[in-house]
């Protein structure tokens, strides 16, 4: 990771002095960083040993995805964060939309003790006691996705008061860490392999090829093919589909 961060500051220094130079017409250091950062956002060291005990497969974690989009669309975002981009719950429920910067996709965090199962390329652990984690496309559209609904439910109920969380609990606050329990527990009864907690997500190392498979699958909405897997934003519709209070 930090030969990446080397590289991105040499590229963004090379463009502000093309631009000092009146060598280049705009700065385009940040795109050509982030460019470089998606590329090498799934991959790891593979001479390092992982502890991949209690480690959902590719295909089970696809079999987990599918079942939470459609039976429990309130673990699905979650489930995507802990799977692709190593988040605890701890850290996802506290993730303010203000943290999210959508044109670099990634977003800024404060360290923790702990802040997850091995290293991980798509994780900038910073001085100040934060980390910026770059986030695949699938997550940044599924984040899109969710401000929408969020914006959808404010307008659809006047009393409901969103505090911007990226997950929100019914009165629009912050999700308790708990709230997975009950859903994680329904989804897991539905599936034939062995059921692990949800901290083994964090072990999940996913290739470049395996995440495009993800999307390829689950598909996202864009400009193309919105709403083919749309979710109901109507908040007593989830409740009544997911059997929590989450909206």
């Amino acid at each position: 990771m930090e030969e990446y961060s080397m590289l991105c500051d040499a590229v963004s220094s090379f463009f502000r002095n093309a631009m000092e130079l009146y060598c280049a017409g705009q700065d385009n250091g940040t795109a050509a960083a982030n460019a470089i950062r998606s590329r090498g956002l799934r991959i790891w060291d593979d001479s390092v040993s992982y502890d991949t005990s209690e480690a959902y497969s590719f295909q089970q974690l696809l079999q987990l995805l599918k079942i939470s989009k459609w039976n429990a669309p309130t673990l699905y975002l979650p489930m995507l964060l802990s799977a692709t981009a190593g988040l605890q719950i701890a850290e996802i429920v506290r993730i303010h939309f203000d943290d999210i910067d959508l044109d670099n996709h990634c977003l800024d965090l404060p360290r923790t003790h702990k802040d997850y199962n091995g290293p991980r390329s798509n994780i900038v652990l910073s001085m100040e006691n934060t980390k910026t984690v770059y986030l695949p496309d699938i997550i940044m559209n599924e984040i899109k996705n969710q401000e929408k609904r969020l914006n959808a439910l404010q307008e659809q109920d006047a009393k409901f008061n969103p505090f911007r969380y990226l997950i929100w609990s019914q009165s629009g606050r912050q999700q308790q860490e708990n709230f997975i329990k009950k859903p994680y527990e329904r989804i897991l009864s539905k599936c034939s392999f062995p059921a692990f907690p949800w901290r083994s997500f964090l072990k999940i190392r996913l290739t470049d090829i395996e995440i495009d498979e993800l999307e390829d699958f689950l598909g996202y909405e864009t400009s193309m093919n919105f709403g083919a897997c749309e979710i109901p934003i109507d908040k007593h519709d989830l409740m009544n589909l997911t059997g929590t209070t989450y909206f």
